[in-house]
């Protein structure tokens, strides 16, 4: 039965904001979905949403649905394999009604919980602009504007019911969150950073070094941003820009180095920027210490032939 099997929550490393429910009772989230939630009540709208799919079966019914299409569109060549219908549900989500029942049950047991009922709000109302900012068109179930457009307004129609006499809980939970998912958040703006996400990475890793001052790593990875969203056309102001973020990077990657000397990815973007602003002396010296800190590395090749050919 549904309700007895072990609810297990898996975590996986994506920039793209999703999360999904497996009906043996794994939820997969990603890192970049738990990188944009501030509390355990945004957390727990998420989580209450996926275990309805679970304890309401809605797989086992999507299957018996896809059966039944299949029967009909066979000639047409549409239809997924029976074993892939997980994977379709994780891609495009489930059908509306699902998806409103999943929200509805959830937020009911969100506020059993004592959650703050705003939260839910919250959260997709950060997902649907980080949607627009970054540009996203891949069909993930959080990733569809329209779609989280509707979660939004369901989620607000969801409170409004709210009879007027029923206490509204105030359940946050936010420091605890927060040093709870301190690594797997670091991990979403570094995946942001790789697919060139830029506003939504610079966004989060401020709210992250402003919480974790004496971090090094939030420094080095705003100098992580300002450097790889450099780029090199032709137009003046863009190269006038340019200069800047090459100012910002060289900063940001000496307020980390002086609050952790030993680490190696600061002087690796350090004596990349030098290298690029004509400091080749500079450059050298950084990448030689990066060599030292970290002699494993698999790009050490490289930069070892280059300090070593001047």
């Amino acid at each position: 039965e549904a309700d007895h099997l072990e609810i297990q929550v898996k975590i996986i490393d994506d920039a793209l904001v999703n999360a999904y429910a497996m009906p043996d009772g794994r939820i997969y989230i990603t890192t970049a979905m738990l990188g944009m939630m501030d509390n355990e009540a945004q957390l727990a709208i998420v989580l209450g949403h996926e275990l309805t799919h679970i304890l309401e079966r809605h797989q086992l019914l999507a299957r018996r649905s896809a059966a039944s299409n299949a029967a009909f569109f066979g000639s047409i060549n549409l239809i997924v394999p029976f074993s892939s219908i997980g994977h379709l549900a994780a891609v495009t989500g489930f059908s509306q009604q699902f998806e409103s029942q999943a929200d509805e049950r959830g937020f009911e047991a969100f506020l059993r919980r004592e959650y703050s009922p705003g939260q839910a709000v919250l959260l997709f109302q950060r997902i649907e602009k980080y949607i627009v900012k970054e540009g996203i068109r891949t069909p993930q179930f959080f990733s569809s504007h329209p779609r989280i457009r509707n979660r939004v307004t369901h989620f607000e129609s969801l409170i409004s019911a709210l009879p007027a006499g029923r206490p509204r809980g105030t359940l946050m939970n936010r420091d605890r969150f927060l040093d709870a998912t301190r690594e797997v958040r670091l991990a979403a703006i570094r995946s942001w950073i790789r697919k060139g996400m830029f506003t939504t990475a610079l966004e989060r890793v401020e709210i992250y070094a402003s919480r974790y001052p004496n971090d090094a790593r939030g420094y080095w990875l705003k100098g992580e941003i300002f450097r790889k969203r450099i780029t090199t056309p032709e137009e003046p102001q863009r190269r006038i820009k340019d200069r800047a973020d090459f100012g910002k990077a060289l900063t940001m990657y000496d307020d980390a180095l002086a609050l952790d000397p030993g680490l190696p990815e600061a002087w690796r973007g350090k004596g990349q920027v030098l290298l690029k602003v004509g400091d080749s002396d500079g450059a050298a010296a950084a990448l030689q210490r990066y060599a030292t800190l970290n002699p494993g590395a698999p790009d050490l090749d490289f930069y070892t032939e280059w300090t070593d050919a001047r």
